[in-house]
């Protein structure tokens, strides 16, 4: 009866044994193939992280190339409102001096103060200020 029961239990073994290999070699395969596919996965995650910090870096340089031209453009609208101001003035010193002078400072902008001032000879500039309004008088 205990060499029965051996060789029944050698043949249950025998029969769960193949199976086991067969489960076994799937699960191996399946590994292998799951392995295979993470690894093309990861590869191209990498190419597109690769991709991505490259268009990272681009932005980055067309950003810096929109701030330098944007300074450039403040210069350039700088140089604008100077020459502006400078042709205004030389119209100003143009459109007969004499007609800008008698009108007086007070119809004037600042600059087209410091124009008629500069631009005027010494002894019309009266020294000191008149009494009723404490600017400096034109002497006519």
């Amino acid at each position: 009866m205990k060499q029965f029961k051996e060789k029944l239990q050698m043949e249950q073994d025998n029969y769960w044994k193949s199976i086991v290999e067969d489960l076994k070699s799937e699960r191996d395969i399946f590994k292998n193939e799951l392995q295979s596919k993470e690894n093309e996965w990861k590869a191209e995650r990498d190419a597109l992280k690769s991709e991505r910090d490259t268009f990272k870096a681009e932005r980055d340089i067309f950003k810096a190339e929109r701030d330098i031209f944007k300074a450039e453009i403040n210069v350039f609208k700088t140089e604008r409102d100077n020459l502006l101001l400078e042709n205004f003035g030389l119209r100003r010193m143009l459109m007969g001096r004499d007609r800008v002078r008698r009108v007086g400072f007070q119809h004037h902008s600042m600059i087209e103060h410091l124009i008629i001032w500069l631009k005027a000879p010494p002894q019309q500039i009266g020294i000191g200020s008149t009494p009723e309004t404490g600017r400096r008088k034109f002497i006519d």
